[in-house]
């Protein structure tokens, strides 16, 4: 599966629609003003007739789709609008980028946040050896380590409220 292909499946996993089918309705049509949006502008994947073609239309429907969708989306389909920069996070892309990466850039930014990323890893693990002597401690850390990472902002929230209390 090439780039193009897996970035028209996160998205058709977000809307919840196949994009490729031709249909009018919103999901569809926004979904494709996203794939148009990432796919041309910000990943420059091909011509416009390319970026067209994987999704069955041609450069004049990309081009409408630029110009007169995808700027609609931030504005009046803010649930779409979020759908986008989960995309957008997804593949790596932050959204207040206006420059366009290249492939080798994009992989060394990925590779530097995974090495800083694995020395905070390191980091807290050492912060958790440190204390061996208190087993309570450890029995707290060792339950917040096991608890999905959906549910952090949760805990985080409730913590909080206990040291409050405290």
């Amino acid at each position: 599966m090439n780039i193009e292909q897996n970035i028209i499946r996160i998205i058709s996993d977000k809307i919840g629609v196949d994009i490729t089918k031709k249909n009018r309705s919103r999901d569809y049509v926004l979904g494709r003003a996203m794939y148009y949006d990432i796919a041309y502008s910000k990943l420059n994947l091909g011509s416009l007739e390319h970026v067209g073609s994987l999704v069955g239309l041609d450069h004049a429907s990309v081009i409408h789709s630029m110009r007169k969708v995808f700027p609609h989306i931030k504005i009046y389909y803010k649930p779409y609008y979020i759908k986008y920069l989960s995309v957008l996070n997804t593949i790596g892309i932050h959204h207040d980028d206006s420059k366009i990466l290249s492939i080798d850039d994009r992989y060394n930014d990925l590779i530097i946040k995974y090495n800083n990323l694995s020395k905070d890893y390191d980091q807290i693990l050492s912060m958790v050896e440190f204390d061996k002597s208190n087993s309570e401690l450890n029995e707290l850390v060792q339950s917040i380590i096991k608890l999905p990472h959906d549910k952090i902002s949760k805990l985080k929230v409730r913590v909080d409220a206990i040291i409050h209390m405290l």
